[in-house]
């Protein structure tokens, strides 16, 4: 069987543009997600690193 040459029909070719376009819209999409994750996890181990803070300084309070 010989290797022939086909041509994209218009048609295929733009759908595959606007597929491709789609793709890289959700990759956009998920990038904005992970980097808003990973400020959420920061700000969360923050609050959890003041709250046993807290909870400390109220210990040595009740013991003194």
């Amino acid at each position: 069987m010989k290797n022939e040459h086909c041509e994209a029909d218009p048609a295929t070719s733009a759908e595959l543009t606007e597929l491709q376009e789609l793709v890289e819209r959700q990759a956009n999409q998920l990038e904005a997600l992970e980097a808003k994750l990973d400020n959420q996890e920061q700000s969360l181990r923050h609050v959890l690193g003041m709250m046993i803070e807290w909870m400390e300084e109220g210990k040595s309070r009740e013991a003194a």
